[in-house]
């Protein structure tokens, strides 16, 4: 019985590997009631242990169904992705084979399955309760297992779903670069009549330009006469020049003499006021010395004062002597005398020496004021020195300046001459342009051939483009196609998972009725 139930798995597994998936829902249900049957006739009962077994196998071969359907969708995208990128590609692994762990989960379930069938023969009837918790638990933890496998397996789908919407996007994005193609292509064809405008319109600009060449062929004439002209004036200019050269000269040498007078007068200022200044100085001498004696006849006055007191005072005693006291009189009347003397003259003498004062001191302002005009005059000496150095630099600048025009004017005379020779020259070359013209012409009309061939290749460019577009409209057909079938396995995956949810509940409620 054990070797049938493993050829029925082997065969499940060998029957999805090869993608015949009509059969695979058949084989599942076969092998539940065949195992359902022995199991059956072998206790007289059916074990939870046996239809938890049955329950997680079925979920696994679903995994598995999902995957191969996943691969379908790979193996679509991977058929697709060379029409867009023009080119093969190899193909890309089923992410069945990516998720990870997957064979070793289906390993241990066959490993826990033949222990359960172990033990199951080997024990009797009163143990089996315990066993089949035991392998409750161990059939919880391979639904944590296959809950972590499926949610792997849904996350691998929406990569997928985003992966097909990028490939959409670009799809649509080269679909616009065809436009922008189609639309150049139509854009070429308008630039190429508004060229075949353009060469019309130079065509027509040419023969205006070849009148305008005539005429500057007699502009050119009469533009020699006015070199001519020019030349004449030249000479003039240069001989006026030459004269004014020459009264410069003239000029410098009476500037230069006038520089050596106004150097002379500046001397003379100098002396004058060094003169000016010892006179000042002296005079500031005698009006001290003024002061000293005005302090002398006042020290003389008051002596004086002095003198007449003492001689009143003798005069008194003189008086109370009687006789005797008499002569003291006398002497003390002259005394009074010389005194009233000496006091007069000091009045005198220092109203002389404030008279001198007064002159002093006038004096010293006039003097002042002569040093001060001295010193104007040296300013204005010094100035008008500065001012006749400065016209004899103008003057030798001046002197640069008409050598410098004179040198202009042999270069404009020289220049002159040569724009006449090439005057001439113009004049030749113009008529042999006037020639060139009519190589013009031949060579419009072979560009005009050109801009033919060119205008028929640019509808041939844009036909294609019309072509292009058509076969990227196919092309966006088969992404929607894949983005449809991308989003129904994507449902599947999700009733899948609210399967295994309603199978964990299950299991719980069964631990509840074990415990």
């Amino acid at each position: 019985m054990k070797g049938v139930v493993i050829m029925f798995r082997v065969a499940s597994i060998f029957l999805v590997s090869r993608r015949i998936v009509g059969l695979v829902g058949v084989l599942l249900l076969l092998q539940i009631g065949i195992d359902c049957f022995f199991y059956y006739q072998h206790y007289k009962s059916i074990e939870i242990s046996q239809i938890l077994f049955h329950s997680v196998f079925l979920i696994v071969m679903a995994g598995c169904f999902v995957g191969y359907i996943n691969k379908y969708i790979l193996s679509s995208v991977d058929e697709f992705l060379p029409i867009v990128k023009g080119g093969s590609s190899p193909g890309r692994k089923n992410n069945y084979e990516d998720i990870p762990g997957l064979k070793q989960i289906e390993s241990y379930i066959f490993e826990l399955i033949e222990k359960a069938q172990d033990d199951s023969e080997s024990r009797k009837h009163d143990s089996m309760l315990q066993a089949v918790k035991a392998k409750n638990l161990e059939v919880a933890e391979i639904f944590g297992y296959v809950q972590e496998y499926v949610t792997n397996l849904s996350s691998a789908i929406v990569n997928q779903k985003v992966n097909v919407d990028a490939l959409c996007s670009k799809v649509l994005s080269n679909r616009s670069s065809i436009d922008q193609v189609y639309l150049g292509s139509d854009a070429q064809g308008k630039s190429i009549d508004q060229m075949v405008d353009t060469l019309n319109n130079n065509e027509k600009a040419l023969k205006v330009l070849s009148q305008e060449i005539v005429d500057f062929i007699n502009y050119q004439k009469s533009a020699n006469e006015h070199v001519s002209n020019i030349i004449n004036s030249i000479n003039r200019v240069t001989e006026d020049s030459r004269k004014l050269s020459d009264n410069s000269v003239g000029a410098k040498n009476l500037a230069n003499n006038n520089v050596g007078t106004i150097d002379q007068a500046a001397s003379g200022m100098s002396r004058i006021n060094g003169i000016v200044s010892l006179a000042l100085l002296k005079i500031e001498g005698l009006k001290t010395g003024s002061e000293k004696i005005g302090e002398i006849t006042s020290v003389i006055n008051e002596i004086s004062d002095q003198t007449n007191l003492l001689a009143l005072n003798a005069a008194i005693e003189a008086a109370r002597a009687g006789e005797h006291g008499r002569g003291f009189a006398v002497v003390a009347d002259e005394v009074r005398k010389l005194a009233d003397r000496s006091r007069k003259a000091t009045m005198n003498i220092a109203q002389l020496i404030g008279d001198i004062q007064k002159d002093i001191h006038g004096v010293v302002v006039n003097m002042q004021d002569s040093s001060i005009e001295v010193q104007k005059g040296t300013s204005l000496v010094q100035q008008a020195k500065e001012a006749s150095s400065q016209i004899i630099f103008s003057i030798d600048y001046n002197m640069l300046q008409v050598k410098s025009i004179c040198d202009l004017m042999q270069d404009l005379l020289l220049s002159g001459n040569e724009v006449r020779s090439i005057i001439g020259q113009t004049e030749q070359a113009s008529d042999n342009t006037s020639k060139s013209f009519a190589d013009f012409s031949a060579m419009f009309s072979a560009i005009n051939s050109v801009i033919s061939e060119i205008k028929f290749v640019s509808v041939e460019n844009k036909d294609n483009a019309s072509k292009m577009f058509e076969n990227y409209e196919d092309i966006t057909s088969v992404a929607s196609q894949v983005t449809n079938e991308t989003i129904a396995l994507s449902a599947s995956v999700e009733q899948q998972v609210s399967s295994i949810f309603v199978l964990g509940d299950t299991i719980e409620e069964t631990n509840k009725i074990l415990a």
